[in-house]
């Protein structure tokens, strides 16, 4: 890696740990927000839900950012974004505002993300280069969700909760001054399209992924979920229609046409969907009886090992057979960490659940990082913030049908609004019974999707050799 690709990936690694201030450090905060201005649980729920839904909205308009401005300034711009969304949050006087500013900061998050990935591979393109950025990247996410939520909860131990989103918009300002300081010009494509389309294809995808976590929640009208699903289909429909009658429509699918290209988003949508860390962590607090602090702290060996699995695991899966066939092994090995999920009981001491959940972040994380990487490497020459913005999407829906699926199975049996200290000894036993139906249904999944790949790479050879060390 030369020091100008080295210097660029060191700084789309920090402007991407700067992004996450919010998403990492929300749950701490909004119990205390939400006792100072008095909101009621739905409106909590909603505040929780409200960054997920607004990083789908702006997923596909994210990439047209990157493609209009050029990295350097699209990145700037999200900077900017974060900080108005934080001084929002700062002077919020009711759910309103808290939603608006939540909003406006994922957006932007998501944005970052999705520039900052594109800005990887244009700049590394393939090779040793190539790997080392986006196993790099891998990491940062993991370290992130360790550093940011035990801060905020040391933070809010001993300040204002207006304090937390303060950092957040420090968290902007120093997210424009890296990029316009670290970050090579960019002359960006101004006569790139519209912004309809693209938008209507993210609130498509955003009251979809919606519908499908919210299948679990017995508490919710199940009349939302239907107008979710209505809303997703009348907003596809509309970018269909749009997308045929725009003679420059700024939505197209032309980046993910490309050899396996489908292939791999479903993968990645796989893992994504298989990633048990946060259900396991709300099912360890329930068991167990533990605070959110010792739940936090108990997911920090998880973290780090996914940390791990992203730097080392994907680096020698892809050195040694290649970005596709890596993804696949490393199904398999998912597979194979998620089956000690199956050995738990209701005696099983929290220590044993740690160490798994340590197995399968260390597998999951590596895999999801080499399908990362071989999505990007296999994106066509112009299209990288498009194949970026897909790739997202995929993530976020595979997350969503994760929620959704296993948690319903996990917690289908327990209110997860009524404190451990309610849970009965029989929602307790569901809920083992739960985690081991989950980790087979995990282990299935994951050997399935090594299957499907094995299939395509027979019909269509994969071009993903061993990539040979630098010098």
């Amino acid at each position: 890696m030369t020091a100008d690709q080295r210097r660029i990936v060191v700084a789309v690694c920090l402007i991407y740990f700067l992004s996450l201030m919010m998403i990492g450090g929300l749950t701490f905060l909004v119990p205390p927000m939400a006792e100072n201005l008095k909101l009621a649980d739905d409106t909590v729920e909603n505040l929780l839900a409200v960054p997920s839904v607004a990083a789908l909205v702006a997923v596909f308009s994210a990439g047209q950012l990157g493609e209009r401005f050029g990295p350097r300034r699209a990145i700037a711009i999200a900077g900017l974004c974060c900080t108005i969304g934080a001084s929002v949050m700062i002077f919020a006087t009711g759910s309103v505002a808290a939603q608006l500013g939540l909003s406006i900061y994922a957006a932007a998050g998501i944005t970052i993300q999705i520039v900052g990935i594109s800005l990887l591979q244009t700049t590394t393109v393939t090779g040793p280069a190539q790997v080392s950025a986006f196993t790099t990247f891998g990491t940062v996410a993991p370290l992130a969700f360790v550093i940011i939520p035990v801060a905020t909860a040391g933070l809010l131990d001993v300040a204002d909760w207006r304090l937390v989103p303060l950092f957040w918009a420090i968290a902007g300002i120093l997210i424009i001054v890296v990029a316009l300081r670290w970050l090579d010009r960019g002359s960006g494509s101004p006569s790139t399209g519209e912004w309809v389309t693209p938008l209507l294809a993210g609130l498509s995808l955003a009251a979809a992924a919606r519908a499908i976590a919210e299948v679990d929640n017995l508490s919710l009208d199940r009349n939302w979920v239907l107008i979710a699903c209505l809303v997703s289909a009348l907003a596809a429909t509309a970018c269909a229609v749009a997308t045929r009658r725009v003679r420059r429509a700024s939505f197209s699918t032309s980046a993910i046409r490309g050899r396996m290209m489908q292939s791999m988003l479903l993968c990645v949508a796989l893992v994504s969907c298989v990633q048990l860390l946060n259900l396991v962590c709300i099912v360890m607090e329930f068991l167990y009886g533990l605070s959110a602090e010792e739940v936090a702290l108990a997911t920090v060996p998880a973290q780090l090992a996914a940390a791990v699995g992203a730097k080392v695991l994907a680096t020698k899966a892809i050195n040694r057979w290649g970005g596709f066939r890596a993804g696949r092994n490393l199904l398999l090995a998912i597979a194979v960490t998620m089956l000690p999920l199956l050995a738990l009981t209701q005696n099983s001491p929290a220590w044993i659940l740690v160490v798994v959940t340590m197995l399968f972040s260390f597998t999951t994380m590596g895999a999801l990082t080499a399908f990362n990487a071989e999505v990007m490497r296999r994106s066509p020459s112009g299209g990288t913030e498009a194949a970026s913005s897909f790739r997202s999407a995929a993530s976020s829906i595979g997350g969503a049908l994760g929620v959704g699926i296993f948690g319903a199975i996990m917690l289908s049996g327990t209110r997860v609004d009524v404190g451990s200290a309610a849970v009965t000894a029989g929602a307790r036993a569901e809920m083992v019974a739960g985690l081991r139906l989950a980790g087979l249904i995990a282990c299935s999944v994951a050997i399935a999707g090594s299957i499907m790949l094995t299939l395509v790479e027979r019909r269509s050879p994969a071009d993903g050799q061993p990539i040979a060390p630098a010098a």
